[in-house]
């Protein structure tokens, strides 16, 4: 468990996976760190987007009720966690930024607000600032409430409890889409570059599919494998045809 004060606001200058500038943000001072978006699953969030992911809040004032003003889980987590309704995520998306793609989540009701009485929504976003390469748990204000009442109660997971990790090391030259739905789905790996997936699930069957695509600057598509007859490279001296380049 973990009792931080997340929620104290600090106005950073911070840019989205899916922004092309920098804006201003409400982003937890605690959280900002590049540990921390390394225990999130680096840029694509992979220990926050499973279910058994939970983030819950607190404020400071008993006499409002229960002092755990929300909860959150990942997609397809239970419909309560500490003891509270949980909010399921409401956008779950993909950026390729930089040749990474990176994950940005976001909870539209994830607590309610403090001000004369339990009232108002705020909402919570999640993701790694493309400036920083530092993890954000962004407050979103909403109607009635005050952010810097709240802080994160209790944080469930930020680790593999389960299942099976896979790392895919990119050694191409160039980019690599993989596809198969399990565990990847359309993801593109940059050179030399690497994806992490999580799987909370111990099936023992997966698919993997890599795809490259494009050409050299001579106009020759990119292959896995250099021109050969099966057992060594051929002459081609006098061709004058379509041959592949080394993608390698």
């Amino acid at each position: 468990m973990l009792e931080v004060q997340v929620l104290q606001i600090l106005i950073q200058q911070l840019k989205r996976p899916q922004d092309g500038s920098n804006s201003s943000r409400r982003a937890n001072p605690t959280y900002f760190t590049t540990a921390f978006a390394s225990s999130f699953g680096g840029v694509g969030l992979d220990n926050i987007n499973r279910s058994d992911f939970g983030m819950s809040f607190t404020h400071a004032f008993p006499e409002d009720g229960t002092t755990t003003s929300g909860a959150i889980v990942g997609p397809g987590g239970p419909g309560t966690f500490d003891g509270v309704s949980a909010d399921a995520v409401d956008t779950n998306t993909t950026h390729s930024v930089g040749g990474q793609t990176y994950r940005y989540m976001q909870w539209n009701s994830a607590l309610v607000g403090v001000n004369n009485g339990n009232s108002g929504t705020m909402g919570i976003a999640m993701y790694i600032d493309v400036n920083t390469g530092k993890a954000v748990v962004e407050i979103i204000l909403g109607a009635g409430g005050r952010g810097a009442f709240n802080q994160i109660k209790n944080v469930d997971v930020l680790g593999v409890t389960a299942g099976r990790r896979f790392t895919f090391t990119n050694n191409l030259a160039i980019s690599c889409v993989l596809s198969g739905a399990d565990p990847y789905d359309g993801v593109t790996v940059g050179a030399g570059a690497t994806a992490v997936a999580n799987r909370d699930s111990t099936d023992g069957s997966f698919s993997l599919t890599g795809t490259v695509s494009g050409s050299d600057g001579s106009s020759q598509p990119y292959s896995v494998k250099p021109v050969n007859d099966g057992t060594g490279s051929l002459v081609t001296t006098d061709h004058t045809g379509t041959r592949s380049a080394s993608a390698f």
